[in-house]
């Protein structure tokens, strides 16, 4: 594939401090290795080293400890988020897998006015990056 061909010894995924991510060492402690098989590893400004994305072997589960989205659509100066042409075209790459892999999923609502309710178009983000805020657009749910 000419992207990975592409790829360079960067970091391209946003994840910049590790406070309780799952790592190599807890994963096989909890005897989870042996569900999960570890895709990618990366390292955050501590240089410490978690698991950024895994896939559990027999079934279609995936887990990420980050945010391919972030290197596309937030633009804090204060992050320093990598926003190259490789480093999204990389992360466009992880995502759009990421939606068809849950095309696969056979989770649905149980009724067309739940889901209608449910829905993230009934609610309206406010911008949090004016206060310095992380993440720049919120999204907050009131029940």
């Amino acid at each position: 594939m000419q992207e990975v061909a592409m790829l360079k010894p960067q970091n391209i995924f946003s994840k910049k401090l590790c406070i309780s991510c799952v790592t190599q060492q807890n994963l096989s402690h909890f005897h989870l290795d042996k569900f999960w098989q570890v895709l990618t590893v990366n390292y955050d400004r501590t240089n410490k080293e978690f698991i950024s994305s895994m896939e559990a072997y027999k079934y279609p589960f995936v887990g990420v400890q980050f945010h391919p989205e972030k290197v596309a659509y937030e633009w804090s100066m204060k992050l320093n988020i990598l926003h190259s042409p490789l480093a999204v075209r990389v992360n466009r790459l992880f995502y759009d897998w990421l939606i068809y892999q849950s095309r696969f999923s056979r989770s649905r609502f149980n009724n067309t006015d739940i889901e209608s309710r449910l829905l993230i178009y009934n609610f309206s983000p406010y911008y949090n990056g004016r206060k310095g805020g992380y993440p720049e657009q919120v999204y907050e749910f009131k029940w």
